[in-house]
């Protein structure tokens, strides 16, 4: 197995790379371990502000009930000082998806100098697309907190339902964001928007992919304090290098479908076994 730490090297030959995405992740996660958990680790960094911010809602909100006076304050005001710190770890996480498509692409850098120039050049624009993400999340947690005090009606869980469902979809817009930033140099928001319609193109898969990356440390968080630390840290170390892997490469699959096509052919299957070597 090689040893990336701080050094992605090129994997295969050219003849000898994996003719179909699938082949590739089975081969990443054999293969890729340190690299998952040096990009998992960088991630991680960026957003420890926010988990201090969730860290204090959750201290607070223990023994709280929903209906309490309390409750819906501590939810929006906590929920309005994480708008900046999703900014902050979508600067982290944006940096890790541009590392993974050197590995997709089949491509050697320097990991720590690729990372700190992704920074550099293209933080800033992640950062304000986290903090749209933020925004997304502010609403539907406060939202969602000042539903739960109503009485229960079916009027109430469908709100709930359309303000998950909305922050589901920034999370998939914010994902694309930060997965086409390494690709192409566009405008801000004609970046966001075609991300935006990315999400909505891939609904199902974007849904699912929030549900497993939020959901393990949401689940956790349920059943004890313990439980959440324990997420936090397999998420640390491991699984958040390999929601970038399964994200890139789905964001990739996607590009070649809407994008690349017509506008980058050269990008087309990057880092796979090209149809006519495979024959």
């Amino acid at each position: 197995m090689a040893k990336y730490r701080r050094i992605l090297k090129i994997k295969e030959e050219d003849d000898k790379l994996p003719s179909t995405r699938k082949e590739l992740f089975r081969r990443m996660i054999k293969d890729d371990a340190y690299l998952m958990i040096d990009l998992s680790l960088a991630e991680t960094l960026f957003s420890l502000p926010l988990y201090v911010v969730f860290a204090l809602e959750y201290a607070f909100l223990t023994g709280v009930e929903p209906k309490a006076g309390n409750f819906f304050p501590i939810i929006f005001y906590m929920g309005l000082a994480a708008i900046i710190c999703w900014g902050i770890k979508y600067v982290g996480r944006g940096a890790a998806f541009s590392v993974m498509k050197k590995r997709v692409h089949n491509e050697g850098c320097f990991i720590t100098a690729e990372l700190l120039r992704f920074i550099k050049t293209s933080g800033p624009k992640c950062f304000f697309a986290g903090v749209i993400l933020g925004v997304s999340a502010f609403v539907a947690f406060s939202g969602s907190a000042y539903l739960l005090m109503l009485s229960d009606t079916f009027l109430k869980w469908t709100a709930t339902g359309v303000l998950i469902l909305q922050f589901a979809l920034f999370f998939g817009a914010a994902e694309f964001f930060a997965a086409s930033e390494s690709f192409y140099e566009l405008k801000f928001f004609s970046q966001f928007k075609n991300s935006f319609s990315l999400a909505i193109s891939g609904f199902f898969a974007v849904l699912l992919h929030f549900f497993v990356y939020f959901g393990i440390k949401f689940t956790a968080a349920l059943f004890s304090p313990w439980a959440a630390i324990v997420a936090v840290m397999v998420c640390a170390l491991y699984f958040n290098g390999l929601s970038v892997a399964v994200a890139t490469l789905y964001a990739h699959r996607k590009f070649d479908i809407y994008i690349n096509q017509e506008n980058y052919p050269e990008y087309v299957d990057k880092g796979l076994l090209k149809k006519k070597e495979v024959e």
